[in-house]
């Protein structure tokens, strides 16, 4: 009876081993491939996301001041990655808070021939970022994950990033402020109809001056939005116009409305 059951164990043992293997080659296969992913702004805050292939990550993070190191697992599921909480190898109580807020689910994103790893809560910026022709990027200084070797590679189209978000990648869009409520409110002459959305950043800009300051739309009608200055110079008024094109990216910048 004893035999029977030992066998039984050790069947149900060599079972899950094998699957165990199959299912994760890369964790028994000695391959040793790593992906490296990288975001930052040059100064205060640079991270570098490396997944090896054996299902680990290493997460570092560097400013001007610190620098901290995190590691733990991950799990690849098709057009998403899912990272365990980020773990600082020195304890450190500023780099756990700091590892705390890292996003743990992220979305791999192709733009021709580029990859980037994009989490839910960045995935407006990165959108904002598209629409304003600050991405594609050509360095991987950005506000998302980049493919460390990306950043020089050619892109066609528009990403593809999950169908909820395709509402927020809109075409160039030209319009003119209509009504100055205050210093920090005013409504624009254009809304839905051309796709603008709650959220969506553009650029003030006058005829003399060129760009001035940039707005967030903060409430959108079919052909009338409300927006919130972010910053500003002075002399801002009705009839400045709008633009989501910074006309460092487009020769000839067309503001006729």
């Amino acid at each position: 009876m004893m035999k029977t059951k030992r066998k039984k164990l050790v069947h149900t043992l060599n079972w899950i081993v094998f699957t165990f293997i199959f299912l994760c080659p890369n964790v028994f296969s000695g391959d040793t491939k790593i992906e490296k992913y990288a975001f930052g702004d040059g100064m205060a805050e640079n991270f570098v996301l490396t997944l090896h292939s054996n299902t680990t990550y290493h997460l570092n993070f560097e400013s001007d001041l610190l620098q901290f190191e995190y590691s733990g697992k991950y799990c690849r599921l098709d057009d998403r990655i899912v990272i365990s909480k980020p773990i600082e190898k020195n304890s450190n109580e500023t780099a756990i808070h700091a590892g705390k807020d890292h996003p743990t689910d992220f979305y791999f994103v192709q733009w021709g021939e580029r990859e980037y790893l994009i989490s839910d809560r960045k995935m407006l910026d990165f959108c904002n970022e598209v629409n304003t022709h600050f991405e594609p990027r050509d360095t991987i200084q950005g506000s998302v994950y980049l493919k460390v070797g990306d950043e020089n590679k050619p892109v066609d189209g528009k990403p593809d990033i999950p169908e909820y978000w395709e509402k927020y990648l809109i075409n160039d869009v030209h319009g003119k402020v209509i009504k100055k409520v205050n210093e920090k409110y005013g409504m624009l002459n254009i809304g839905e109809s051309v796709g603008l959305y709650v959220g969506l950043d553009l650029f003030l800009y006058c005829e003399k001056e060129g760009i001035i300051g940039n707005l967030k739309i903060i409430s959108v009608d079919n052909d009338r939005s409300l927006f919130e200055l972010i910053y500003t110079q002075d002399g801002w008024d009705i009839g400045c116009k709008v633009t989501n094109v910074f006309p460092e990216f487009e020769n000839s910048l067309s503001l006729s409305q």
